[in-house]
């Protein structure tokens, strides 16, 4: 059994590639006539052309997660300030912001300025871990309050995507639900494409979403022709840290990937 990878362009501009599995390219034709009878009828469209790439291809998936979550811990002035247990591992950095303490884990960074005023966590990828964590770093009457600015998603879709069609462009440019911009890369990023979400409406997530009101002021996405997907969230205010951080905001993300996976 082989894996061929498969292009199909349509006479309006789509461009699919998928992998097909057969024993050889005559055992293959039933699948590729099915796929193009697909993409025809999903896109409204006829087939324009067909190219069958001969070399082995396996595409490995990966369901969405978070990869970064990122903010800011504002301390109260307090003489006791870092753990016992975790003082011997703090070290002191000093770079062109100025000089900091840095803690670190493996459920995320924490780097405090020299006046202890505020903290900042990153390299987090669970909020109930990173809370834990800070619990364990710091006494409570030093923590005022921890705050997350930035989220980081990444997802891999079952499929390739072309990133040189344009089909998929025009698609998010159309979409009432947010502003969509296609960032200009350099000839080193051209096995990517990026696209720029700002003025996200509360469509992306329901009116009853407790987010309805608290969207994200952009939504940076960089699209991989592996069918990988990075995902940047800056968020318009900080958002309190709380457990339920991802379930309230992995929705935003996956509106935004559904629409990826339909047009690719």
């Amino acid at each position: 059994m082989h894996a061929y990878r498969v292009r199909v362009s349509t006479a309006n501009g789509v461009d699919l590639t998928r992998h097909l599995e057969a024993p050889s390219l005559t055992h293959m034709l039933p699948e590729l006539s099915a796929l193009c009878t697909e993409a025809g009828s999903k896109f409204d469209s006829t087939v324009g052309a067909v190219c069958v790439d001969g070399t082995p291809y396996t595409q490995k998936t990966r369901a969405f997660g978070f990869t970064n979550i990122c903010g800011k811990i504002v301390h109260y002035a307090h003489p006791e300030f870092y753990r016992p247990g975790v003082r011997a591992l703090v070290t002191d950095a000093r770079n062109e912001f100025g000089a900091s303490n840095s803690l670190y884990s493996a459920d995320c960074n924490l780097v405090t300025t020299r006046s202890r005023t505020n903290t900042l966590f990153r390299g987090g990828r669970d909020s109930a871990r990173i809370l834990q964590c800070i619990e364990h770093a710091f006494y409570p009457e030093a923590v005022k309050h921890a705050s997350v600015h930035m989220l980081v998603g990444n997802v891999r879709l079952a499929h390739p995507v072309n990133v040189g069609s344009t089909f998929l462009d025009k698609m998010m440019v159309q979409d009432a639900r947010w502003t969509c911009v296609r960032d200009v890369l350099s000839e080193e990023q051209a096995y990517m494409k990026s696209l720029r979400l700002s003025n996200l409406r509360p469509a992306c997530v329901g009116p009853a979403s407790a987010i309805a009101g608290h969207l994200p002021a952009s939504l940076l996405v960089n699209i991989n022709k592996n069918g990988s997907i990075n995902l940047f969230m800056t968020l318009t205010t900080p958002v309190p840290l709380t457990t339920q951080l991802e379930a309230l905001y992995a929705p935003v993300f996956g509106e935004v990937i559904d629409v990826i996976d339909r047009y690719t």
